[in-house]
């Protein structure tokens, strides 16, 4: 690259030098020339770069020509993690049965959501890629397959949200309530809603309020809710909280968005939930996701 002043008494010419970052691609399954006799073939592939990159997309040859099968964003949580029982990316991916009234489980344990007419949530620009804004009447109802049913035993639930309403009390965020033991996570007890909480149900004063503060600024927050024996800690973008304790009530359902004690208003994106309990190292990485770490694998499928 050159680059040319020209002026009354002097012509100068600069070099600048550019270095190209290359991305590591590494194919998984299948392995490199093998050949599939079944009618879907599953690509996992990982991708790596040192680099500020957000997203990657993986592109397949079937008919001829090459084209775009899936789009993963860096920091998404891949699909196969361990004990992992439910992953919402919410990104209204058609390729995958996603559009304004379904998302996917893509952890396939058959927990998918679904919305009817007005009750469903606006789909926008998310912390990765897409997401969906509750306006406070809408929400997504889950299924309730039994891999869900982990709240009463060790398990974890995480979310990225983003709000700035401020009235109201205990704004249910995530509500899962189909089970002898249910988990809820909502906003704080206190007038300003600047806050998170969480509760298991089975145990005295589960509901473990207010943890953090200031956090319906309008920016994205990293939730996680840990039980690990008859011990709830909550985290705020990769932190633990000091908590207040009280007795919450959920309803009987699975949902998103909505729960008795009002319903959420603001941005859900990345939920997920494990049937163990992530340590804090676990958290800190989750929220604090390195632009040289790899990006979740690939779970296109692709009918042949």
């Amino acid at each position: 690259v050159y680059i040319n002043t020209t002026g009354d008494i002097h012509n100068v010419s600069q070099r600048a030098n550019f270095t190209i970052d290359f991305l590591n691609v590494t194919l998984l399954q299948p392995s490199d020339g093998a050949s599939v006799s079944s009618g879907i073939m599953t690509f996992l592939a990982n991708v790596s770069d040192g680099q500020d990159v957000v997203n990657a997309t993986l592109y397949t040859n079937e008919t001829g020509t090459f084209a775009a099968r899936e789009t993963r964003w860096h920091g998404e949580i891949p699909y196969n993690d361990t004990g992992l029982v439910l992953l919402l990316h919410l990104n209204n991916e058609s390729d995958f049965g996603e559009n304004q009234t379904n998302i996917r489980d893509w952890n396939t344990r058959d927990n998918n959501g679904t919305c009817v007419d007005t009750a469903c949530p606006l789909f926008i620009k998310g912390r990765f890629g897409g997401t969906y804004h509750f306006d406070g009447n809408d929400n997504f109802t889950l299924a309730n397959s039994s891999g869900l049913n982990v709240f009463a035993g060790d398990h974890t639930v995480a979310a990225w949200i983003n709000w700035t309403e401020t009235t109201g009390n205990a704004r249910v965020i995530l509500n899962f309530g189909e089970f002898a033991t249910q988990g809820t996570l909502t906003t704080g007890t206190t007038s300003n809603q600047d806050k998170v909480g969480y509760q298991a149900s089975d145990l005295a004063n589960g509901w473990k309020t207010d943890a953090g503060s200031g956090l319906n600024n309008g920016e994205w927050h990293h939730i996680v809710a840990t039980r690990s024996g008859s011990t709830i800690t909550v985290y705020v973008d990769g932190t633990s909280q000091t908590t207040g304790v009280g007795l919450f009530t959920a309803n009987k359902n699975n949902t998103v968005g909505m729960g008795s004690t009002g319903n959420f208003i603001g941005g859900i994106d990345e939920v997920a939930v494990w049937n163990r309990a992530l340590s804090a190292s676990d958290v800190s990485a989750l929220y604090s996701y390195r632009r040289n770490q790899s990006f979740p694998i690939f779970q296109n499928r692709t009918r042949l």
